[in-house]
């Protein structure tokens, strides 16, 4: 028998990119990030048992969704609820709760591509991250690999990254333990990742691998040319701000629907960003 917070959690599990509840226990580095059994999640999804308090926000970034946003807020309202039940929650909590502001609608073309990049993601885990930064040269070599369906030889991919043959090799044998790259003969390596749309892990679950993704991203931009540029500075109340974020989000990973997975005279690796920059108070 499920509750109504089972089902709003089951909902934004699902729309969030994970199919099953095994996918999203594990993707999300399981037992040592979530801080239950498997046994216990599945639990809590089939509305045997409800999550303690201090679960719920471990639980809403592993869902990907913002902080205080409207469907961040909704899965902590519907625990409540199923907590106190209804007659409780209508009577004592609803009028003292401040009205839950809805999400950003998606259009339905946002709609139809959120559909399509769900079905088509592989989220990293913190170990995987940690092996992918462990040097500036794997960080590239994943980049690279992880965007291409071919087979590569070692000395090929070292020359298309600048790289040195010997520390890309290195590099390549890191991934392919990891299991994030396989062999496909002498020196030669494929990514099985590459027609994925890859997510990396909650950032709080990185630690340091978070402040080296920032120093090789830092370093890649500074080498790099302005493609294309746009910004402004607009004044907002920040509740409704972040129900924007999630919008944002999806027109961002929207850009993968563009990508290609092998090599072309007009190929390149791109960084694309959103970013929200707080000013200050006025």
């Amino acid at each position: 028998m499920t509750t109504i917070f089972s089902e709003t959690l089951c909902r934004l599990r699902r729309d969030g990119g994970f199919p099953t509840a095994y996918r999203f226990y594990h993707d999300n580095g399981g037992q040592a990030v979530l801080k239950m059994s498997y046994r216990n999640y599945l639990l809590i999804e089939q509305g045997k048992c409800l999550p303690e308090a201090s679960r719920l926000h471990k639980l809403i970034v592993a869902l990907r969704l913002t902080l205080k946003s409207g469907a961040a807020s909704e899965l902590a309202v519907d625990w409540l609820r199923t907590l106190t039940g209804a007659e409780t929650f209508e009577n004592v909590f609803k009028p003292a709760l401040a009205p839950v502001k809805p999400q950003a609608s998606m259009s339905p073309m946002d709609k139809a591509a959120n559909r399509s990049l769900a079905g088509n993601k592989f989220f990293l885990t913190a170990e995987h991250y940690k092996v992918i930064v462990s040097s500036f040269e794997t960080y590239l070599c994943f980049l690279a690999m992880s965007n291409d369906t071919g087979v590569w030889e070692t000395g090929k991919l070292s020359e298309a990254l600048k790289l040195d043959k010997a520390t890309t090799a290195k590099a390549l044998a890191a991934l392919e333990k990891a299991g994030l790259l396989k062999k496909a003969g002498v020196a030669r390596w494929r990514c099985p990742l590459a027609s994925a749309m890859v997510e990396t892990p909650p950032l709080h679950t990185l630690d340091q691998s978070l402040k080296k993704i920032a120093e090789y991203n830092a370093r890649l931009v500074k080498a790099a040319p302005t493609f294309w540029h746009r910004g402004g500075i607009v004044r907002i109340n920040e509740s409704d701000l972040r129900n924007l974020t999630p919008l944002m989000s999806n027109n961002i990973s929207a850009s993968q629907l563009y990508a290609v997975t092998g090599r072309t005279e007009d190929s390149h690796l791109f960084f694309i960003e959103g970013k929200i920059l707080k000013l200050c108070k006025f």
